[in-house]
């Protein structure tokens, strides 16, 4: 991202799906202090940020699980207009990735992840019960509790059992802007049941085609529901997560 990030509308938005796109390390080129001298073709522009500093930046990838490597003069100053240029290198975290076999060994887990991440399959595939779909690969969830109640936490249970240890938390749960995932609220589900996460990880070009597939398959006018839900960042996930001390399962569902 090399003298870039300070042309486009949403500098953050963009950072938000880089850092999910990356499987290892993200260059980036920008002011080191405040914003910068509008090119001709820039002013006017309507854009939704206050500033972007190198700081800014490091700051917003440290909430991603990206590390700042090496911060050095850009040496192409003289192209630039306003304050100096600096290059900027960015090391993701890896993510160790477990499997079913890791979660049966818990008494109590919460499955979490954005809409069309593979929760409902993920739950099939623990209580070995049989897929059933209700449109072009879109599963129908067939798990009940003693009660006749899917496992969904907060509407309809908040605690575990010995046949159902497993519950799960909707993309939606406590939203504050119509269907977009709140992660904080999933944090704070997620502390009151002191359980572990288990979250289905998907990469984000499967997951945006998933989305769509509902969007094109399902009966309902469900196109806000779905689309909020893409960009999602599991690294921002991941680094709250930790933050808050909750121990966490991954599991890759993007080869389903």
């Amino acid at each position: 991202m090399l003298n870039i990030l300070h042309h486009v509308q949403s500098p953050y938005g963009i950072l938000n799906v880089i850092a999910e796109l990356s499987d290892d390390m993200i260059c980036i080129e920008a002011p080191e202090k405040g914003f910068y001298d509008a090119y001709d073709r820039d002013v006017g522009k309507d854009i939704n940020f206050d500033k972007l500093d190198v700081q800014d930046i490091v700051d917003f990838l440290k909430e991603r699980n990206y590390d700042l490597l090496k911060k050095q003069e850009s040496e192409n100053q003289d192209s630039f207009q306003g304050s100096k240029r600096c290059v900027c290198l960015f090391k993701k975290r890896k993510i160790s990735f477990n499997d079913i076999a890791d979660v049966r060994k818990i008494n109590k887990g919460v499955v979490i992840g954005p809409g069309a991440s593979g929760k409902t399959r993920f739950l099939h595939e623990f209580y070995n019960l049989p897929v059933e779909y209700k449109a072009f690969n879109i599963i129908k969830n067939n798990i009940f509790n003693e009660e006749g109640k899917s496992l969904k936490f907060g509407k309809n249970t908040t605690s575990f059992s010995e046949e159902f240890p497993i519950i799960y938390i909707a993309p939606n749960y406590k939203s504050i802007e119509g269907y977009r995932p709140n992660i904080d609220e999933w944090i704070e589900g997620l502390k009151k049941t002191r359980a572990p996460a288990i979250i289905c990880y998907i990469k984000p070009y499967t997951h945006k085609k998933r989305l769509l597939n509902r969007i094109e398959n399902k009966k309902v006018n469900s196109a806000r529901q779905h689309l909020d839900n893409y960009p999602f960042s599991y690294q921002n996930l991941f680094y709250k997560l930790e933050k808050n001390g909750i121990k966490y399962f991954v599991i890759d569902t993007t080869g389903e």
